[in-house]
């Protein structure tokens, strides 16, 4: 088994989350901002502009006209898609490294996770209170755990595959007899440690919990990833046995028939998003 040490050390090991990225972000979530101050906070990161229009310029993003300096790309965009732009262009540098413990493909835990951001967003009318942004960076962040178990999943693959396979348990469950820790535990830290805030952080930590965890972007992400998972845009390693998923659907009382509707309604959309943003 890991232990809490190993951990934490792969945890400061890891690249922290883009500290200009951070700055916009907390300054986004202010009411009164003005462009001029995002773009002061911007505008000296190179890599960060040249990603933004990029980004901003894309079918997902774009806007009448063709967009061509950040000044430009920051009016342009909503509070809203600056937000989930600012994440998806930090958080997708996580994932760009072959994932073998959980990918048999290159790319399907980022396409995964970005199906469930995806999808989140799209979910929102079942939370009306819910900032759509803040769903949109839990779903990408949701399993960022798994970076730092990658490495022990792929030293133990045999022992968690025949628990899955033969004994009937579920992967979290599967993870945490073997490694002693879950990836949404681990997620919780990585998250803990960036100074997400309190609901991205439990979004990571609780999104496979048996009983419902009392937080309304929790709940979604939940629902997001059970959706994600039956559209077949999973990972290696997953399964459809999560025992969090039934109690979801209860929750909101949503039937096979309002599933296969939700799938009908946003697949075409995931699908093409995902084409966009593949590595």
């Amino acid at each position: 088994m890991i232990t809490v040490q190993e951990i934490l050390k792969e945890i400061e090991f890891l690249p922290a989350f883009n500290q200009t990225a951070q700055k916009a972000l907390l300054l986004i979530k202010q009411d009164n901002y003005s462009v001029k101050e995002l773009t002061d906070i911007i505008k000296f990161d190179a890599a960060l502009t040249a990603n933004i229009l990029k980004v901003s310029n894309s079918a997902y993003y774009a806007k009448s006209k063709e967009i061509h300096d950040i000044g430009m790309a920051l009016s342009f965009l909503g509070k809203d898609q600056l937000y989930s732009l600012l994440t998806l262009i930090t958080s997708k540098e996580y994932f760009k490294n072959m994932m073998d413990g959980y990918e048999i493909n290159q790319g399907e835990l980022w396409e995964h996770n970005l199906s469930v951001a995806i999808l989140a967003e799209s979910l929102a009318h079942y939370e009306k209170s819910i900032d759509k942004s803040v769903l949109f960076t839990a779903g990408l962040l949701h399993d960022i755990g798994k970076i730092i178990l990658n490495v022990w999943i792929k030293k133990e693959w045999e022992k968690i595959n025949h628990l899955v396979e033969h004994e009937g348990l579920d992967f979290l469950s599967g993870e945490k007899k073997v490694l002693g820790f879950t990836h949404a535990q681990v997620g919780g830290a990585v998250l803990k440690h960036w100074n997400f805030p309190n609901e991205i952080i439990n979004a990571a930590k609780h999104h496979h919990d048996e009983v419902l965890y009392d937080d309304p972007v929790v709940r979604i992400i939940c629902l997001a990833d059970y959706l994600s998972f039956t559209m077949g845009i999973m990972t290696q390693m997953d399964n459809m046995k999560m025992k969090g998923y039934t109690n979801i659907l209860n929750y909101y009382n949503i039937k096979t028939r309002e599933v296969e509707a939700l799938i009908s309604d946003n697949l075409e959309k995931v699908q093409h998003i995902i084409s966009e943003f593949k590595f």
